[in-house]
């Protein structure tokens, strides 16, 4: 959910992950999120891989990511309850990311909403944030969601990425 420049996603997708990667269409303050967010992908794809990308029928990108069996699709996607939603996306998924997404507090009940719609019974998501203390109100946002409850781990960053920095304060969570 909102990829950005697509690092996170052509990363994924190289380690053979089918990724649909999101990111809000049209324009505005920022320009157009979904075309950047393509363009971004295509080209980091390419450049890895020193050639073209590969775009199928469903128009997923691939270039050089045949032996892990990974793609990429860009989608637009705007959060909240409203028709932004793909039939796909609605159907729910088996691992969502959300990276550096809970610091904007007016978009928490959206991406709330979005995310009890992403994902399927059974699934897991991940979110990773920067020390920002604001954003721990994403949690409260989830705990009180009328969807299905969610189960909230906090999991020790710096071991599992193998940081070594103090300066850095980063955050991740699983539910």
């Amino acid at each position: 959910l909102g990829a950005g420049m697509g690092h996170l996603s052509v990363g994924l997708s190289r380690l053979g992950a089918t990724v649909d990667a999101t990111e809000a269409g049209g324009s505005n303050s920022t320009g157009d999120g979904l075309a950047a967010l393509a363009a971004w992908s295509r080209r980091l794809l390419a450049e890895r891989d020193g050639g073209g990308v590969a775009v199928g029928d469903d128009g997923r990108l691939s270039a050089g990511l045949a032996a892990h069996g990974g793609t990429l699709c860009t989608r637009e996607l705007w959060w909240g309850s409203g028709d932004g939603l793909s039939r796909d996306f609605e159907e729910g998924y088996d691992v969502v990311v959300l990276s550096e997404l809970v610091f904007e507090e007016e978009l928490h009940g959206a991406l709330v909403d979005t995310l009890g719609r992403a994902l399927q019974p059974g699934a897991v998501a991940y979110c990773v944030f920067c020390d920002r203390p604001f954003s721990q109100l994403f949690f409260v946002e989830l705990a009180d969601a009328e969807g299905p409850p969610y189960e909230v781990e906090a999991v020790e960053p710096r071991e599992l990425l193998g940081m070594d920095t103090e300066h850095e304060e980063l955050h991740l969570h699983r539910f």
